[in-house]
């Protein structure tokens, strides 16, 4: 019962993410609070900042801080007065759960782990792992523990149409 609640808060936790996404708006750094940006640099205090964009949700105002430390790159989600509520951060894929790498293994057998993730919100983590088979990439979200909670299947990129010129258009 208590592996089911703690999968039921990450998936919605995930579809949060989700649907924050979706209204990600770019804003300059002097329009952060300040309160944010203080928790910010006190956290990671080595990291430099990539970007800012400001979301909207149920209400609730977010700043969210792209961000590199060295080689760790981060996303930390925060309520104007300097609450990080989320953080997604790059991992090696060695330093991956046992339990995690087998059930990527698992759902994709043979497939290369090209970026693996982790989610923070609040005390529930999981892991977002990108894969790719030859051409073919997919992705899979678990928990801690290895339960997968998404899954999107190995797919071909999408091949985009050729940029064609109004002279080869012509001689048709």
């Amino acid at each position: 019962m208590e592996i089911r609640m703690v999968c039921s808060i990450v998936l919605s936790c995930l579809l949060s993410v989700l649907s924050l996404q979706a209204q990600e708006r770019p804003v300059s750094v002097k329009k952060i609070p300040p309160a944010v940006l203080a928790a910010f640099h006190k956290s990671y205090p080595s990291a430099k900042m990539r970007g800012a964009s400001t979301e909207d949700e149920n209400g609730k105002k977010y700043y969210e801080i792209e961000s590199l430390d060295g080689n760790q790159a981060r996303d930390i989600l925060y309520l104007p007065d300097g609450t990080a509520v989320e953080i997604e951060e790059t991992v090696p894929a060695d330093s991956l759960p046992a339990a995690v790498r087998e059930s990527v293994a698992k759902v994709f057998p043979g497939a290369e782990i090209t970026k693996a993730e982790r989610l923070t919100k609040g005390n529930a983590s999981s892991f977002e792992i990108h894969v790719q088979s030859g051409p073919k990439k997919g992705s899979v979200v678990t928990d801690t523990g290895g339960t997968v909670l998404e899954k999107h299947a190995l797919s071909a990129p999408k091949k985009k149409p050729a940029n064609r010129t109004e002279e080869e258009g012509e001689d048709d």
